[in-house]
């Protein structure tokens, strides 16, 4: 069945240089930390209690919620006066008010951090980062010493989650009182749907292990099973999710809350061993999209402990979004092959053509371009990576290292926070500046209008006269919502043509100078700036 079917941070707190022998001298930025542990960031619960106790440079001490920990950093949350939650909120933030908010590069005297009444952390930190929203101030910090012990901090988690699957049967139960009729149906059409599924696969895994066969063979077969299995069901699963959608498209908030649960209940139990669903579920470096998923369909294998997970895994890398993704790598890389002949036919001989990939993850675009196009002498290449994840960066830096020529082509890693550096023109920018392209392809579904708007404007300022910035964004037309947001808890904020338009009506002296494309499955949007004439 064919995807067209259903379409009727840490900022461095020091710097070090290392090359990775990409070329002959290669920037990369790497705080401290970062490589090792920058990708075992714990997100909390609401339900776990995680409390920071903070004695400032001034002697006052004052408290804050724990949103997330690393090993060797923690982000903390002050809600704005109005939006605090209890008492203990309100005597905190007239504390804080009182002393002075914390600022960059403040020294704390004392931080004990503590999850459900356990110290996980108590030394000296550094302030490194602020972020103002609606509902208050959240800051970064930098712990000093030793750090945290993960392990114990998963040991705190796996403790109050067991304490919650006693009671989780009960509370269950009383949700289904609140879920609609017509949403418990869909559930148990998909339930008896899946289930046969997982029965038949399961008959036929059996079949498999008996024969007599290579293991080479045997994977053949396996692959052979999930074939048949996607041909008869694919289709019916697609059925049942698009009634879903029409059901799900009416909820308020609470309601959307109530069904999820519900929902996940009945199903996680049964899908959340499939890799693709569990990384997207389970957000390892924080967010659903991340460079590891994006890479399990860019490099699609059959992957799952058993024929049900193997065919649930190809069935989420082969959904439309997924499709759409793989086509947007593919269009941004024939952009950059154009950008570059262009460049070589209007510039002089040893004009340099930069462009940058913001927010990259793997930077396919990057290597499908490398692969496509001889990189002249004449004109060499700088490719600038910014990510604020060291993995994604190492991971793209291993598949662009054979296509690299000393003295033609430069490749710069960048470790960074892309949205805030750039709003604020962080002296990272200084390497971006008068790139010929810049693009930026998986972050904006995440950035509400206001941000959105900002980090446009610092892109497309960074780029040269008669330079082009690229914008992609997932349109509001993705039929795969629902498994997304119910399945995985994966959030994209979905914009259509006018509402890209809108993002850069400041920006706008022309209308020759904007257009909005889309790759062939025309799920995935790309706002085109142009500057100059």
């Amino acid at each position: 069945m064919s995807a067209a079917r259903r379409l009727d941070h840490l900022n461095p707190v020091e710097t070090e240089e290392k090359d990775l022998g990409l070329f002959s001298a290669s920037p990369v930025k790497i705080s401290p930390h970062i490589k090792e542990h920058r990708e075992m960031r714990l997100f909390l619960p609401e339900k776990v209690e995680g409390h920071a106790q903070i004695t400032d440079h001034y002697g006052e001490t004052h408290q804050a919620r724990i949103i997330n920990l690393s090993s060797f950093g923690a982000r903390l949350f002050y809600p704005n006066i109005g939006k605090e939650k209890n008492e203990s909120d309100r005597t905190n933030v007239k504390n804080l008010k009182e002393s002075g908010h914390l600022h960059l590069n403040q020294s704390l005297k004392q931080l004990v951090l503590t999850l459900d009444s356990y110290e996980v952390f108590n030394g000296t930190a550094l302030v490194i980062n602020e972020t103002t929203g609606k509902d208050g101030i959240a800051y970064g910090v930098a712990l000093e010493g030793y750090g945290i012990d993960l392990e114990r901090v998963q040991a705190i988690l796996n403790a109050r989650n067991k304490y919650d699957n006693l009671t989780g049967t009960r509370s269950i139960v009383s949700i289904s009182n609140n879920v609609g009729v017509d949403f418990k149906v869909q559930v148990a059409n998909l339930n008896a749907l899946l289930q046969d599924l997982k029965m038949r696969l399961l008959e036929e895994e059996t079949r498999i292990e008996k024969e007599d066969v290579s293991p080479a063979y045997r994977k053949k077969l396996e692959e052979h099973a999930v074939d048949i299995a996607m041909s008869l069901y694919q289709h019916e699963i697609h059925k049942i999710f698009d009634q879903f959608q029409a059901i799900v498209d009416r909820f308020n908030p609470e309601e959307k809350v109530i069904h999820k649960r519900f929902f996940r209940a009945n199903f996680h139990p049964l899908i959340l061993g499939t890799p693709f669903i569990r990384r997207a579920f389970t957000k390892p470096l924080g967010y659903a999209g991340d460079y590891g998923l994006m890479v399990m369909f860019y490099e699609y294998q059959d992957d799952g402990k058993n024929l049900f997970e193997k065919f649930f895994h190809r069935f989420a890398c082969n959904e439309p979004a997924a499709i759409a993704n793989k086509n947007r790598v593919e269009y941004l890389s024939e952009c950059l092959l154009v950008a570059y002949q262009k460049h070589c036919n209007v510039n002089t001989k040893g004009t340099l053509f930069k462009i940058c990939s913001v927010a990259c993850g793997p930077a396919r675009e990057f290597e499908l371009f490398l692969r496509k196009t001889q990189v002249s002498p004449d004109f060499p290449i700088q490719l600038i990576m910014i990510d604020q994840e060291m993995k994604a960066l190492e991971h793209a830096s291993q598949k662009l290292r054979p296509l690299a020529s000393p003295g033609v082509l430069k490749i710069t890693l960048l470790a960074e926070d892309a949205v805030l550096g750039i709003v604020k023109d962080r002296p990272f920018c200084k390497v971006i500046r008068d790139s010929q392209l810049i693009v930026s392809a998986g972050l904006f579904d995440y950035l509400s209008d206001r941000v959105a708007t900002r980090l446009i404007t610092g892109l497309y300022q960074l780029t040269a006269e008669s330079g082009q910035v690229i914008i992609g964004n997932v349109s509001k037309h993705n039929p795969d919502r629902f498994s997304m947001e119910y399945f995985m808890e994966w959030q994209l904020i979905l914009r259509d043509s006018q509402d890209l338009r809108k993002l850069v009506e400041p920006l706008l002296t022309s209308e020759k100078n904007i257009k909005v494309t889309s790759e062939t499955l025309g799920l995935n949007l790309f706002l085109e700036l142009y500057k100059g004439s």
